[in-house]
């Protein structure tokens, strides 16, 4: 990575070198120079941030961080949310001030540092609430019994509710950097869920058509930085021939069927129908 752009540390208003944009398959700063993402996942900055348990530390956060500075590193993913009671969004568009603190927090210590980040909205899986919890509070349900995540994406509601998280967040003025979330350079990306699926659908053109709205939603509401979908990457129906990659290392095309209920479409997911600027897979 010998041409990847150098970070300098900046003492506020974000990362020095500007937004990052997409042209053609290439990522470029704002000098113009080639962006390469050398980076790492550390999910749980936010919790640690809001020191809301007494094994909660900030300094998880700024060690983390200065280990990435060490690696020579220059993009985290963390998440943007913690649902439930207590936590960051507490009901539907209510949030608690000191989490809202700690992600504040978090993105200005990594744009100390010449970090930049990746923003997770939500998550598939129930850790750290998610979508089980827009489904519920769309439902007025305390349980997800009898409730389904494809709601998630269906659901006026839920798709209403998502929206206005994601403008909450976008528009949220950071006292440690005098940015809102969009003006601020060190936001690399907003990652729309963490491994979205929808499982049986066979189509997968639920999930395939939430991705087009609210990945052009995004772009629109934050023009200056990056979407990215979350996805794990199955192949789904637009590329059959390569449904044995998915994960059991078989040709049998009777298998097909099992592979595809993820509800995932890998390519349609990041094809030019979408706002998607960076493809995302998960390798395990």
């Amino acid at each position: 990575y010998d041409d990847a752009i150098a970070m300098r540390m900046a003492p506020s208003g974000g990362v020095d070198g500007g937004f990052i944009r997409r042209e053609g398959q290439r990522l470029l700063d704002e000098a113009g120079n080639p962006f390469f993402i050398v980076g790492t996942n550390s999910y749980y900055l936010l919790e640690h941030a809001s020191e809301s348990q007494p094994w909660l530390k900030r300094s998880v956060v700024t060690d983390t961080l200065d280990a990435a500075k060490k690696l020579d590193l220059n993009t985290i993913r963390t998440w943007a949310f913690y649902d439930g009671e207590g936590k960051f969004q507490t009901a539907p568009g209510v949030y608690n001030e000191s989490f809202f603190d700690a992600l504040d927090f978090v993105v200005a210590e990594a744009g100390k540092r010449g970090l930049r980040l990746i923003l997770t909205l939500t998550n598939f899986w129930d850790a750290y609430g998610g979508m089980e919890n827009y489904v519920m509070w769309a439902n007025g349900a305390n349980e997800t019994a009898g409730l389904s995540v494809s709601e998630f994406y269906t659901s006026e509601d839920c798709r209403n509710m998502y929206r206005d998280n994601f403008l909450a967040i976008k528009n949220r003025f950071n006292a440690y950097t005098n940015l809102t979330y969009a003006e601020d350079p060190t936001i690399l990306a907003w990652e729309l869920a963490n491994e979205p699926r929808n499982p049986g659908d066979f189509t997968g053109q639920v999930l395939q058509e939430w991705i087009r709205e609210m990945s052009a939603f995004v772009k629109k509401e934050a023009p200056k930085q990056l979407v990215t979908s979350g996805s794990e990457g199955f192949f789904g129906p637009s590329t059959l021939q390569y449904m044995y990659l998915n994960g059991n290392g078989t040709f049998d095309h009777s298998s097909y069927t099992g592979q595809m209920c993820t509800g995932v479409d890998f390519l349609a997911n990041h094809d030019d129908t979408t706002a998607i600027d960076l493809p995302s897979f998960h390798l395990y």
